[in-house]
């Protein structure tokens, strides 16, 4: 796959020269043209599901009511065992979005994962989160090899699923993802655990908003998200969901419609 310009890229390298044409004519109005592409730039960038620099995928295609659970951050030490054995007693599937730095630290705990049917995701080499979306493509680039020569280090897979520090992007991500063979995976649902760390407020966050095709995040790292992921999984099983580990081409950039959500959630 090669990647491609999209309409919000050609937007923002064309606002300069199309600005200063303007300008040229005397016509000052054209200011706001190119202050409109500045404002796209930044939304794109800071919001985690906008698609102006390509594909985000923040839903799934379920076969019933089926749900995905991601976790960030991991491996770790006191939460990664406790939330293995939980899935375990539930017989629940996650996805874990890995950091190489802990992956390094920690390869076994990887190996547990991995053991145990669930499945991991890159999550960056360092986790550089209050940097991540001003980064350049060279330190992209770094971030994603990084992750990858700790996996193969570790005598493990190399994921295709990538998730950004808290969901930050810019321009110069999409094409490093698509050479390496990586999507970009958001979420539908997330649980702010990592702000308020408290276990009920963490399920209402979650349980609240919980469609068919809804991809949940939470964090490891915290005790009080293990709590709350029990919590979650049983009320998840009482409302008839399942988690799953969907396919790539169950991915979805948009929700289901209201009609297909009540279709699914009937089987």
């Amino acid at each position: 796959m090669r990647a491609r310009f999209t309409a919000t890229l050609l937007y923002i390298i064309l606002a300069p020269p199309i600005t200063l044409f303007f300008l040229g004519l005397g016509s000052w109005w054209a200011l706001l043209f190119q202050f409109g592409s500045h404002l796209v730039l930044v939304l794109n960038t800071l919001l985690p599901k906008w698609q102006g620099f390509g594909p985000v995928y923040t839903h799934f295609t379920p076969r019933g009511a089926e749900v995905w659970i991601t976790l960030d951050d991991g491996p770790d030490l006191r939460t990664t065992p406790e939330i293995l054995k939980m899935l375990d007693r539930h017989a629940a599937r996650a996805t874990f979005f890995l950091v190489g730095e802990k992956v390094r630290r920690h390869p076994e705990l990887v190996h547990q994962i991995l053991a145990a049917g669930h499945q991991i995701g890159n999550h960056t080499e360092t986790h550089p989160q209050f940097s991540f979306w001003r980064f350049g493509p060279s330190a992209l680039k770094k971030e994603l090899i990084g992750f990858e020569e700790a996996c193969v280090v570790a005598g493990l897979p190399c994921p295709a699923l990538f998730r950004a520090p808290v969901g930050m992007k810019n321009p110069f991500l999409h094409p490093h993802l698509i050479a390496r063979g990586l999507v970009l995976v958001a979420w539908s649902i997330r649980a702010f655990d990592t702000r308020h760390r408290n276990v009920s407020l963490t399920v209402r966050c979650l349980a609240g908003a919980v469609r068919p095709g809804a991809i949940l995040l939470l964090h490891e790292g915290l005790v009080e998200t293990v709590t709350a992921l029990d919590r979650l999984l049983v009320w998840l099983s009482e409302q008839g969901y399942r988690t799953v580990l969907p396919s790539l081409d169950q991915l979805r950039t948009k929700p289901l419609a209201p009609h297909e959500t009540a279709r699914f959630l009937e089987r």
